[in-house]
């Protein structure tokens, strides 16, 4: 229970503390004059997932099977993970860290705050996403983020 407990206080802390550096007018304006190509898009969608995951996890007591997800998708999680680093430089350039940072600390906001205010909805959509990311035979993550709601999420116009 301890382990658990300091997880989720580490994560919170560092939450907070990249909310505290974050510069939203300039991560808008950049998303509007990059897209995003169909890798960085999935990529983009992948992330977005983890996030509502990690959200459910604190929000719903799911750390179990949050760390099975990241476990099982950890070569997938990796190859997106580079693809928005590559992005956010191309998208940035030298600030591309701190927006990085700024655009997870968003997607974990956005998602906590739906969570504290429909905590059951909440934690019913979260269920149902970690019954999907854990089942067997194992589903690919293209699969797993085909959903119009996880493409709304990140902000980001796909190249034409």
């Amino acid at each position: 229970m301890r382990r658990k407990e300091a997880w989720r206080r580490n994560l919170i802390a560092g939450l907070v503390l990249i909310t505290a550096t974050m510069g939203a007018p300039e991560i808008a304006s950049a998303r509007a004059s990059v897209c995003a190509k169909s890798q960085e898009l999935a990529a983009l969608e992948a992330r977005v997932l983890q996030t509502e995951l990690m959200v459910g996890a604190l929000t719903c007591g799911q750390s179990q099977s949050y760390n099975a997800f990241v476990t099982s998708y950890k070569a997938d999680l990796v190859k997106h993970g580079k693809t928005i680093r590559s992005l956010f430089d191309r998208a940035y350039g030298g600030g591309s860290k701190r927006q990085l940072n700024t655009f997870v600390t968003k997607l974990a906001n956005d998602s906590s705050q739906r969570s504290n205010s429909a905590r059951q909805g909440y934690c019913i959509l979260a269920g149902q996403l970690f019954e999907e990311v854990t089942a067997t035979p194992k589903k690919p993550m293209a699969e797993l983020v085909d959903k119009p709601w996880i493409r709304s999420k990140h902000g980001f116009a796909p190249c034409n």
